[in-house]
């Protein structure tokens, strides 16, 4: 493997952070994650600092699953319901006007006297 395809390493020989972090999204060539799964393998400091990047990961994942993406209630009675009453619906909408005013909402309140 040549200079240019080895990922990056600190001055300790570890890999850095966004190595980590690539290697953990598989975003790296397969040799390249091989060569730090590898040191992973050998090193605890490095491994506990990729494991931290998962956990923060999973947080981040159930935090947003939970605040973002809560569980529905199912639909009331299953909408069976529902044709029925959008039939209603259309029925009465189609005999029913609703008054108009064709006046704009801020010309009334000039009107009004404050």
């Amino acid at each position: 493997m040549n200079s240019e395809t080895k990922p990056a390493t600190r001055l300790d020989g570890h890999p850095d952070e966004n190595d980590l972090l690539l290697a953990l999204e598989r975003e790296l060539p397969p040799e390249e994650i091989e060569e730090i799964e590898k040191h992973l393998g050998e090193c605890w400091s490095c491994r506990a600092r990729f494991e931290e990047m998962q956990r923060g990961i999973l947080v981040f994942v159930e935090y947003r699953e939970d605040r973002y993406l809560p569980p529905l209630e199912g639909p009331p009675n299953a909408f069976r319901s529902f044709p029925g009453n959008a039939r209603e619906g259309r029925e009465l909408r189609n005999f029913q006007s609703v008054p108009f005013d064709s006046q704009p909402f801020y010309f009334r309140l000039k009107s009004l006297s404050w």
